[in-house]
């Protein structure tokens, strides 16, 4: 009897009735599964961000090391530039001191010359007298084209010196370039492989949360 009374009892949630009615959920069971659900698709939307964040975080790392090594780049071709300045620089400035050195050895032999005919001018005036006026005439024009070439050499001379100081304060200015040039590549380098190995470290930390967190997704969406 008593088997009978349980058996014609209200079939309990979740459990199929043996008369095969279909069994209706209690109300606190439907409220379970939709705070389940919630909870679950709440979860989803969290993981998702962390997988955006995780993929933007890398992207930004591909920026960083990107610009690092093109700031690179550009001191490398900084310093060429710098350096081909120098050694345009270098060779002018030692042209100029060549013309230079030409310039005052020129200027020495004048000055030997111009003792050598000094000696031989007070002879002439000795005996000026056996020059005939013509041939006094042409000794004037002798002396006074020498003394225009001498004026020249000294002129040019003159003109070399300066150029050659000018030359040697342009290298100067040019190695002093080149000199910050290098110190800015060698600070663009340091910072090129800095980030490449603080990416490095970084990309590995974010792509393992990004792993974790696209596994997590699977999980809850397969749930």
């Amino acid at each position: 009897m008593t088997l009978v009374v349980a058996l014609a009892g209200p079939a309990s949630p979740g459990i199929a009735a043996t008369d095969g009615s279909p069994v209706i959920p209690s109300a606190a069971a439907v409220a379970a599964a939709r705070a389940a659900a919630a909870a679950a698709d709440a979860q989803a939307r969290t993981v998702a961000r962390e997988e955006a964040a995780a993929q933007t975080r890398l992207n930004a790392l591909e920026v960083e090391v990107s610009r690092a090594v093109q700031a690179y780049a550009d001191a490398e071709a900084e310093l060429g530039r710098r350096t081909a300045a120098v050694a345009k620089a270098g060779a002018e400035a030692q042209s100029a001191v060549d013309v230079h050195t030409q310039a005052v050895a020129a200027l020495a032999n004048d000055a030997a010359v111009a003792y050598e005919q000094n000696g031989l001018m007070g002879g002439v005036g000795l005996s000026a007298g056996a020059f005939s006026p013509s041939a006094l005439a042409d000794l004037q024009v002798v002396l006074d084209t020498w003394s225009a070439a001498r004026q020249a050499t000294v002129v040019e001379a003159t003109v070399a010196s300066a150029a050659a100081a000018e030359s040697t304060r342009r290298l100067a200015r040019a190695r002093e370039e080149q000199a910050r040039a290098a110190a800015v590549a060698t600070r663009a380098r340091d910072g090129a492989v800095a980030a490449a190995n603080s990416a490095s470290a970084t990309a590995q930390r974010v792509q393992a949360q990004l792993v974790a967190a696209r596994a997590r997704l699977a999980q809850l969406r397969a749930a």
